[in-house]
């Protein structure tokens, strides 16, 4: 029981006087205890909820640099394909077809030509 210290001659009547003048219960000292640890659980589950937020942005952010990097990565893939398998036989095809041939046929269909040749789609 919270109650305030009293000097050791007071009497009995002195100390309820003060008790009633603080308003200092048991019960009211238990109200406000479980008020403060309501207050200490709202408090957590909202800084519980921040970090999750800010992880999640961060996994977010780190997911799209990851695909960004992965998208990159295929795209030099094919372009070394391409300048290395396909980009000769396209030539090749160019000098088979002549230079008058040539003009006629667009480098898509050089491309298709070159995959088939391959023995591609």
């Amino acid at each position: 029981m919270n109650t305030l210290t009293i000097a050791r001659g007071a009497s009995k009547a002195s100390i309820i006087m003060i008790r009633r003048q603080v308003g200092l219960t048991s019960s009211s000292m238990r109200f406000m205890s479980d008020l403060g640890d309501t207050w200490n659980k709202k408090v957590k589950v909202e800084e519980d909820r921040f970090i999750a937020k800010k992880d999640m942005a961060y996994l977010n952010s780190t997911r799209k640099e990851i695909e960004a990097v992965k998208r990159k990565v295929e795209q030099d893939a094919e372009d070394l394909f391409f300048q290395t398998k396909v980009l000769p036989l396209v030539n090749e095809i160019k000098g088979v077809l002549g230079e008058e041939d040539c003009g006629k046929v667009s480098k898509e269909s050089l491309k298709k030509l070159a995959y088939w040749k391959m023995g591609g789609n």
